[in-house]
């Protein structure tokens, strides 16, 4: 759907029974994914140091077993991203986790969305012009749509800010950043790194920050 086009009816009422969305045409796909996409495996060894994939082996095993929210982007039948998140009962319940203990936060009925990981290519293009930010942007919206249609109330992600514009990515589209006291990644991932929740608001609802 067009950015910024999915209203949801009736609009005063906690239920929805319709959603309206002005939809354009892109040069790619967005599907969930698949046991069969094995490539995503390929896909995690070219974003991930070695040493979190020691960490937290069988990732996308364990998300594909928690079901909706993992997605691929597909452009001339190549997988060229991913964007995997979970549920979870609220923001705070990220607070006392990391980034190997991320899992214990799900919750199948959760009212905030926990963005996981956007994984893009980093080598590859497609015919279709496509570039990793660009891919990245689009299953970033797309998750933040996703999100909205479910009626959820915030979409959250966990982010390194000595990464160059890891923050940014997130901010330009609305969301709001708080600091961690306590660092997101193991000192055995990174020597140095600081972490941020950022935060996008899809409707109100205090419940989602406690």
């Amino acid at each position: 759907p067009r950015k910024g086009s999915l209203t949801m009816f009736p609009e005063r009422l906690a239920y929805k029974r319709m959603t309206l969305a002005q939809f354009q045409r892109q040069p790619y796909t967005i599907r969930p994914v698949a046991e069969t996409d094995v490539v995503l495996a390929t896909l995690e060894a070219d974003v991930l140091p070695e040493v979190s994939k020691r960490l937290a082996p069988n990732t996308i095993s364990r998300l594909l077993a928690q079901g909706a929210g993992q997605f691929v982007l597909v452009a001339n039948g190549t997988i060229l991203g991913a964007v995997y998140s979970q549920r979870v009962a609220a923001v705070s319940r990220l607070d006392e986790l990391n980034w190997s203990t991320k899992h214990k936060a799900y919750e199948p009925n959760g009212n905030v969305l926990h963005i996981l990981r956007i994984d893009a290519a980093t080598d590859q293009t497609s015919q279709s012009g496509l570039f990793s930010n660009d891919v990245a942007s689009a299953l970033r919206d797309f998750i933040l749509g996703y999100a909205s249609a479910l009626g959820l109330s915030k979409v959250v992600a966990v982010v390194d800010t000595c990464v160059d514009g890891a923050v940014e990515f997130h901010t330009n589209e609305g969301a709001v950043v708080t600091p961690r006291s306590k660092s997101w990644f193991s000192s055995e991932i990174q020597a140095r790194s600081d972490s941020a929740v950022v935060c996008y608001t899809i409707r109100e609802d205090d419940d989602a920050d406690e």
